[in-house]
C-alpha cells in the first residue's frame, strides 16, 4: 500500500479537529447512550423507562449537556496543548503519517480515560467501596491500559488502513462499552440474563457499524484526497453546533436584553394601557416574581400563627401586601400543583399525574402568555422535577435547572469544582446558588427595556434540609443536629416504616421543617434588598407561595406524595404589589388554580376578582390525588410490613366549601371535616351532618362528571432523565442501591 501524503496526515488542523471533534462525541455520546441502554435492559419493577422522541430536544437546552461539552472539551484542549510536543518530535524523527496517528491516539486515550472517571466512581461506591480511596490508583490503571488499546489501534489503522478514522470509531466504540457497564452496574440487582443479552447484543451492533465506518472511510479517503478537506468541513461543522449548544444561555440573555417589551399588557379581558418609560423595563406593565417555597406547609409560619418565628422578614413584607389566610393546592405534590397553578387547571384537565409526568405543550402557560406580549421570562428551578425534561421550560427565554444530579462527567466536574471553591453551595439543595445567580440577573434586567416574568422554586423545604447554621436555629444543640444529619440524614421511608420512631422524633423533624422555612425567609430578605438596589421594587409584583405542604407525622404518616389533607393542601400566599393593592388579609378559601387569572388582572392594573369575597358564600374549591406508583413500590421494597400501601392505591378527590371539606375516596368511606372548628380533622361527620355531606356529595359527583381519571393501571412510564430526578427527590428508588434497614448516607453526585 502506498504512503499517504505526509501534508494531510500531519496538518495540525485536521488533528486538533479530529480530537475535538471526538472530544464532542464522546460528551453527546455519554448524554444520550446511556438513556437507550436503560431503555434496552428494562429493569423489572415499578418503572419502566421509555425513551421519547422529545426528550432528544430537550437535552439540546439541558445544563446537563452543556455541562458535558464544556468537560470534554476542555480536557480536549488541554490534551492537544501537553501532547502537542510529542507530535512535534515524532514529526522531527521522520516517523511520517504515524505521528499523527500516534497524537491522536494519546490525546483520544486521555479523553477515554476522563470518560472512564465516572464509571470507577460508581463501581467503587456501589460494588467494592472498601477500595473508594484507591479511585485516584486504579483510575490512573485503566487510563494506561485505555491508552496501550487506542494507540495500537489507531497504529494498526495508520499502518493498514492509512487513517485516522479507525482510532476515531475505536474510541468510540470502548465509550460506548464504558457507558453499557455504567448501566449494568446501576441496575445489576435487576439485570436478567435475556435482557442483559439484548443489551449486549446492541452494543455489538453499535460497535460494529462504528468499526466498519471507521474502515470504510480511511480506505476511501487513500484513493480520495479530498476527502481530507470534506473530513475538516464536517468536524468544523459539528464542533460548530457544539460550541452553539453551549453558547445557548448567551444567546438566551442577547433576545432578553434586546427586547423591545410590550406594546400593550398581555389580554385578560380588558385593554392594557400603552407602554411608558419605568425602571426595570421600557414599559408600564409590572414585573412579575413568582418564589415558590416547594413543600413549605402553611401552618409551619408564623406569618399565620405559628409560635416558633420562622418567618420574620415575611411578616414585615405582609405589611405593605395581600396575605391569603386560607390558600390551597390543587394537588399535594409537585408536578401537577405547578402546572395547575401555571396553566389554571386542575390535574385532570391538564392530565399531570404519576403517569404522565410531562405538561403537554397544548396547554397555554403563564411564561407563554408573557412571552407572547414582550415580557422577558426567566426561571430558576432548584426541583429536579421541574425541568426541560417534564416540559416546565415552556415559554421561558431561560430556564436554569437543578444542580442536583451528578451522574455524568461534566456533573462530576462541577460538583468537585463547587466543593473546591464553593462549598457552601453544598450545605443547602440550591438556594445560596440561586441567589449568586439572582445578584446577576437583577443588574441585568434593570437594564432590560421590557417587563420580566421571574420563577423561581426553592427546594430546602423538601428533605434533604439545609444544615446551614440558620436552618438549625431551632435545636437545642445546632452542632449535635448537624453531626447527627450527616450521619443518618432524614428519611421519611424509615419513619413510615417505623411510626413509633417517627412519632418520637417529632421535636427534631419539626425543627428542621421550621429551620428551613426560617432559612428561605432570610433568602427573600436579601433578594428584597437586591431589587431595592436596583430600582425594581416600586415596578415589581412579588408573589411567594408553595405547591403544596408536607405531612410530618399526621395520620402515620412522612411526606407528601398522596392525601389531602391540611398539612398538605393548604399553603401560603402572599402577594405584594403596594401600587395597586392595599394591604390586608384574605379571609376566604382561594385555590391556586386561579392564580394566572389573578396575575393577569394585576399587569392590567385591576382589582383581582378573586380578592372579593364571593356574595353568596364560599365558592367550593376542589384538590385531586392519584396513586403515587413510585412511592408505592419504593415502600413496598422498604418496609412490606411496616406501612399499609393500600391506603395509597386509589384515587381521591376532595371538595372544600368554608368551612366544610370533604375528601371523595375511590375505595373506602368518604370523609367530612369541619375546617374551621376542627383544623387537625380529627372528626368526620359524614354520620353527624347529613345535609352538609350530601350538598358536598353533589359538588363532588359533578366534578367527576367534568373531570374523569385518566389513570391507566400497569407501571410507570418515564424516561431517564425523569426518573433520575424522582430518585433525587425521594420518589422513586435507585434500582441499584440496597436497602438499608436505617437511613444510609447519601451517595455521592
Amino acid at each position: 500500500m502506498g504512503e499517504p501524503s505526509k501534508s494531510t496526515d500531519l496538518s495540525l488542523v485536521r488533528i486538533i479537529l479530529f480530537i475535538l471533534g471526538f472530544a464532542q462525541l464522546l460528551a453527546l455520546t455519554e448524554i444520550l447512550s446511556v438513556p437507550l441502554f436503560w431503555a434496552l435492559i428494562k429493569p423489572g419493577g415499578e418503572l419502566e423507562l421509555i425513551v421519547r422522541p422529545v426528550w432528544l430536544l430537550d437535552s439540546i437546552y439541558s445544563k446537563q449537556i452543556r455541562l458535558n461539552l464544556i468537560a470534554y472539551l476542555s480536557v480536549a484542549l488541554l490534551a492537544s496543548l501537553l501532547l502537542s510536543p510529542l507530535g512535534l518530535l515524532l514529526k522531527k524523527r521522520g516517523w511520517g503519517s504515524t505521528a499523527g496517528g500516534v497524537y491522536f491516539g494519546a490525546s483520544g486515550s486521555f479523553l477515554l480515560s476522563f470518560a472512564s472517571f465516572t464509571f470507577f466512581q460508581q463501581l467503587f461506591f456501589f460494588v467494592v467501596p472498601w477500595l473508594r480511596s484507591g479511585n485516584a490508583f486504579f483510575v490512573s490503571i485503566s487510563a494506561l491500559g485505555v491508552l496501550l488499546v487506542i494507540m495500537k489501534g489507531t497504529l494498526w489503522g495508520m499502518k493498514r488502513w492509512q487513517g485516522l478514522e479507525t482510532g476515531f470509531f475505536l474510541g468510540l466504540a470502548i465509550h460506548l462499552v464504558i457507558n453499557f457497564l455504567r448501566v449494568c452496574l446501576m441496575n445489576f440487582v435487576n439485570l436478567t440474563l435475556k435482557n442483559f443479552g439484548l443489551a449486549l447484543a446492541g452494543v455489538a451492533v453499535i460497535l460494529g457499524i462504528g468499526l466498519a465506518l471507521g474502515v470504510l472511510l480511511s480506505r476511501v479517503r487513500r484513493n480520495r484526497a479530498w476527502l481530507a478537506g470534506v473530513e475538516r468541513v464536517a468536524l468544523a461543522g459539528f464542533l460548530a453546533l457544539g460550541i452553539l449548544m453551549i453558547s445557548i444561555p448567551a444567546l438566551q440573555w442577547g433576545e432578553i436584553l434586546l427586547a423591545r417589551g410590550p406594546a400593550a399588557a398581555p389580554p385578560s379581558g380588558a385593554a392594557g394601557s400603552q407602554p411608558a418609560s419605568g425602571p426595570g423595563g421600557g414599559s408600564a406593565s409590572p414585573n412579575v416574581i413568582m418564589i415558590v417555597w416547594d413543600t413549605a406547609r402553611a401552618d409551619h409560619l408564623s406569618l399565620y400563627g405559628y409560635p416558633r418565628p420562622t418567618t420574620p422578614f415575611l411578616e414585615r413584607l405582609a405589611a405593605e401586601a395581600v396575605v391569603f389566610d386560607r390558600a390551597y393546592a390543587s394537588s399535594p405534590w409537585t408536578i401537577p400543583s405547578h402546572a395547575s397553578f401555571f396553566t389554571g387547571l386542575y390535574p385532570s384537565e391538564h392530565h399531570c399525574s404519576w403517569v404522565n409526568l410531562r405538561l403537554s405543550g397544548e396547554f397555554t402557560t403563564l411564561a407563554e402568555t408573557f412571552k407572547e406580549n414582550g415580557y422577558a421570562t426567566l426561571a430558576i428551578s432548584n426541583n429536579a422535577a421541574l425541568s426541560p425534561f417534564t416540559g416546565f421550560d415552556q415559554g421561558f427565554h431561560r430556564f436554569v435547572e437543578s444542580s442536583r444530579l451528578g451522574s455524568t462527567a461534566g456533573e462530576l466536574m462541577e460538583w468537585l469544582w463547587t466543593l473546591s471553591f464553593h462549598p457552601q453551595y453544598l450545605q443547602d439543595s440550591g438556594a445560596e446558588r440561586t441567589q449568586q445567580i439572582l445578584s446577576h440577573w437583577v443588574k441585568r434586567l434593570a437594564q432590560t427595556r421590557a417587563p420580566f416574568f421571574l420563577f423561581i422554586n426553592y427546594v430546602e423545604t423538601h428533605i434533604p434540609y439545609p444544615t446551614v447554621d440558620v436552618a438549625l436555629q431551632f435545636f437545642p444543640d445546632p452542632k449535635a443536629a448537624k453531626k447527627n444529619f450527616a450521619r443518618t440524614p432524614l428519611d421519611w421511608d424509615y419513619y413510615n416504616c417505623n411510626p413509633k420512631r417517627g412519632a418520637g422524633a417529632s421535636s427534631e423533624i419539626q425543627a428542621w421543617h421550621d429551620g428551613a422555612i426560617s432559612y428561605l425567609d432570610q433568602q427573600l430578605g436579601r433578594l428584597y434588598v437586591q431589587l431595592e438596589k436596583a430600582g425594581l421594587l416600586d415596578q415589581t409584583i412579588i408573589i411567594v407561595l408553595s405547591d403544596h405542604g408536607e405531612s410530618l407525622g399526621e395520620r402515620d404518616y412522612f411526606g407528601h406524595d398522596f392525601f389531602l389533607h391540611e398539612p398538605l393542601l393548604r399553603v401560603p400566599l402572599v402577594i405584594y404589589y403596594p401600587k395597586l393593592l392595599s394591604p390586608g388579609r384574605i379571609a376566604h378559601p382561594v385555590s391556586l388554580v386561579r392564580l394566572p387569572s389573578l396575575i393577569l388582572d394585576l399587569i392590567h392594573q385591576q382589582m383581582p376578582a378573586v380578592l372579593a369575597a364571593p356574595p353568596e358564600g364560599s365558592v367550593p374549591l376542589y384538590a385531586e390525588a392519584s396513586p403515587p406508583l413510585p412511592a408505592i413500590a419504593k415502600l413496598k421494597g422498604r418496609c412490606p410490613q411496616g406501612f399499609d400501601t393500600r391506603r395509597m392505591e386509589r384515587n381521591q378527590k376532595a371538595v372544600l366549601q368554608w368551612p366544610y371539606k370533604l375528601i371523595w375516596d375511590s375505595q373506602e368511606a368518604d370523609e367530612l371535616y369541619q375546617i374551621a372548628t376542627d383544623p387537625e380533622e380529627g372528626v368526620n361527620l359524614v354520620e353527624q351532618d347529613r345535609g352538609i355531606y350530601r350538598q358536598l356529595q353533589h359538588l363532588i359527583n359533578l366534578f367527576r362528571a367534568a373531570h374523569p381519571e385518566t389513570e391507566s393501571a400497569g407501571p410507570l412510564a418515564v424516561d431517564y432523565q425523569t426518573k433520575k430526578a424522582l430518585e433525587a427527590l425521594g420518589y422513586a428508588r435507585p434500582l441499584r442501591q440496597p436497602e438499608p434497614s436505617r437511613p444510609s448516607p447519601p451517595a455521592p453526585p
